[in-house]
């Protein structure tokens, strides 16, 4: 009980209102489990939850190596059934805690390994161009699946840290030569060009999940540079406009003001810090007395969960800066 009132106190030391009691009358066994688990400190089963409906109902359209299919075909060079898998994985281990103790995770993660490039990254979903964003989302999910040291792992992040920018963060190579993502030969990027905070902060996230390269200085520069970003618009024209901070999904997607702050208090930074103070705030000036939050939901608004999902990834986020 000590644990569950330091958690739920320090929740409110951000908040006005308590988050946890609509999340809990939702009598949601995945979110029950999940807030009992991050919220409460408690030592859960979350095996529990690879038995309900919703995931055995995404299980069974699993393809025999791994993959899962996106609903319509794309061209080669474009592989968009590695997107397919991602969303899936993603969903399965945001929402009901699968890890690579469950076969279908390790063959799911066996189908996206194998588009990996030799140099590290994820490709294919941007053709032949290589993918700083869904490379870094992958290599996250990777990560929280159980997989830090897995060689390709390494392989991804060797690729990061050989692909900066000049002043340390990440852009998608083709824009930073005003040329189109999906151009037939990979484009060199001209790092001198500035960084893309929406690529940044998804390369960041990955940084952030893993217990040993959060603490990296290069990963502490691309904080930083992110923190300067919030509520800018873009260097790029892709997710430019400053709107796009504030438009959320679940499990994570592109960058937004959620996602950063997950990824800041992974790594330790101050919520008194003044730009993640301002973002902390920002969500705190939308919340409902009943402690729920009115937010504009991007992606998989036909979960009609997600504004739990989004609650309960805010609470997350909030205590690890306790």
């Amino acid at each position: 009980m000590a644990n569950t009132h330091l958690s739920r106190r320090s929740l409110l030391d951000f908040l006005q209102y308590d988050p946890i009691p609509p999340l809990l009358s939702a009598q949601d066994p995945a979110v029950t489990l999940l807030v009992e688990r991050d919220v409460f400190g408690k030592d859960v089963d979350v095996t529990k939850l690879w038995e309900l409906k919703e995931p055995k109902r995404l299980l069974k359209k699993q393809q025999s190596n791994g993959s899962f299919l996106y609903p319509t075909k794309k061209p080669a060079p474009f592989n968009y059934d590695l997107y397919e898998t991602f969303n899936v994985v993603g969903t399965l281990v945001g929402k009901y805690g699968f890890d690579k103790r469950h076969p279908a995770i390790e063959k799911a993660v066996s189908y996206m390994i194998s588009c990996q490039t030799e140099e590290g990254d994820f490709r294919g979903i941007y053709g032949r161009q290589p993918a700083h964003t869904y490379t870094g989302a992958i290599l996250e999910l990777l990560v929280l699946a159980g997989y830090a040291n897995h060689p390709s792992v390494k392989r991804t992040f060797d690729w990061f840290l050989a692909t900066r920018q000049e002043d340390g963060g990440w852009a998608i190579p083709a824009r930073t030569r005003k040329k189109h993502y999906a151009a037939d030969e990979p484009i060199d990027a001209d790092i001198s060009k500035p960084f893309s905070h929406m690529v940044t902060g998804m390369v960041l996230r990955a940084f952030a999940a893993h217990p040993s390269y959060r603490r990296r200085r290069v990963a502490r520069i691309a904080a930083d540079l992110l923190k300067s970003r919030l509520f800018q618009p873009d260097k790029y024209t892709d997710r430019r406009g400053r709107e796009f901070w504030t438009k959320f999904t679940y499990p994570f997607g592109y960058t937004d003001l959620l996602t950063a702050l997950d990824s800041f208090g992974r790594m330790g930074l101050r919520p008194d810090d003044p730009q993640i103070a301002r973002a902390i705030a920002w969500f705190g000036d939308r919340q409902n007395r009943d402690g729920s939050f009115d937010l504009v939901m991007r992606r998989g608004t036909g979960d009609k969960r997600l504004p739990l999902w989004l609650s309960l990834a805010l609470c997350r986020a909030l205590l690890r800066f306790e």
